[in-house]
């Protein structure tokens, strides 16, 4: 039986089985390895270990605003936490202490040897900081670990748009937000 080739050369191909089946073979990436490898517009930030008291409510922890021109998206939203953990996403938030000052994170571009910046105010919070406005997006529970969510690049900054996560603990311990995006 023939092969069908895509152009794309030997190891991948097409081809109708005698049941009359489609048979393929191919490479299949996410967008965020694809924008990584061809392009070098893959980033991860992350808060680091943060130290979180039950007492102090709900605290927040993660704040990015794109200062671009151009979009950005969020694949992938890492959180973790050595207690239970109550998190929720706020879109556009403009106010309070993370904005003024949190800790600067610097965004690592995935490919080592990019030149590529990801432009964007971003923002570790203390343990104690907040966020005063924006608007609820979602919200979850982590037991004592980590959840990973996939946005697969749903989540969009458009230039001038913000998000930030807030959290509260169950006890007393470190928690941490982690984030992969990419950029048009």
């Amino acid at each position: 039986m023939a092969l069908i080739e895509d152009g794309g050369g030997a190891g991948r191909y097409a081809r109708v089985t005698e049941r009359f089946r489609l048979e393929t073979e191919g490479v299949q990436r996410s967008a965020w390895a694809a924008a990584s490898q061809d392009e070098g517009k893959t980033f991860f930030a992350a808060t680091g270990f943060v130290p979180f008291a039950a007492a102090a409510g709900e605290t927040a922890l993660y704040y990015h605003k794109n200062t671009s021109e151009e979009a950005q998206y969020l694949h992938l939203l890492r959180t973790c936490g050595e207690e239970v953990q109550k998190w929720r996403l706020i879109k556009n938030p403009t106010a309070g202490t993370i904005v003024t000052a949190g800790a600067d994170i610097t965004p690592r571009n995935l490919d080592t040897a990019s030149p590529v910046s990801l432009i964007a105010a971003l923002k570790a919070g203390n343990g104690a900081s907040t966020i005063t406005d924006g608007e609820p997006w979602a919200q979850w529970i982590n037991r004592a670990g980590h959840s990973v969510y996939s946005f697969d690049g749903a989540l969009i900054l458009r230039p001038g748009g913000s998000m930030a996560i807030v959290g509260s603990v169950a006890a007393d311990g470190d928690v941490c937000v982690t984030a992969l995006w990419t950029k048009e």
